[in-house]
């Protein structure tokens, strides 16, 4: 639950004129307690906790984000390797219990979020085309991945 609430901090922007009224600091922290609760001490929570950081930095001063394609990608490209760790996590979790269905079901979910992500920032570098496309698949991927963490309450 924490989890699925931290990615929809994370990556759901709900503006009040310039404002994110759902920081993304506050997502990452939660994943990195959702994470923390499942595995203490994996590279999944470092990650996050990465990200926390450097959003909470971007909140501070976005012009390097703004004004550099390339700290844009990196960061977005740190976010998809966040969601791929953490979702390793609950992938492994849930297998430990007994439910291979639902592991296979996250691991294709993360795939899905994660590749055409790839694709959407190295679309935006310039280096591959159909970038809108690839970010369409990849957040639809993400709300699905987020509603079936979302049902685990784990």
């Amino acid at each position: 639950m924490k989890i699925a609430t931290g990615l929809v901090f994370a990556f759901v922007a709900i503006r009040l004129g310039a404002f994110d009224l759902l920081l993304d600091p506050i997502g990452w922290c939660l994943c990195l307690i959702g994470v923390s609760d499942l595995r203490p001490a994996s590279k999944a929570g470092w990650l996050a906790l990465g990200m926390a950081v450097l959003s909470a930095l971007a909140l501070i001063d976005a012009e390097p984000m703004d004004g550099s394609p390339a700290a844009g990608a990196l960061y977005t490209a740190g976010s998809y390797l966040t969601v791929w760790a953490v979702v390793d996590v609950v992938v492994g979790h849930v297998r430990r219990a007994g439910d291979s269905s639902t592991a296979a079901l996250l691991d294709v979910l993360r795939w899905a979020v994660v590749g055409p992500g790839a694709i959407a920032v190295l679309s935006g570098l310039g280096y591959a085309r159909l970038g809108e496309v690839a970010l369409i698949v990849s957040f639809g991927a993400l709300a699905v991945l987020i509603v079936v963490l979302w049902r685990l309450r784990a």
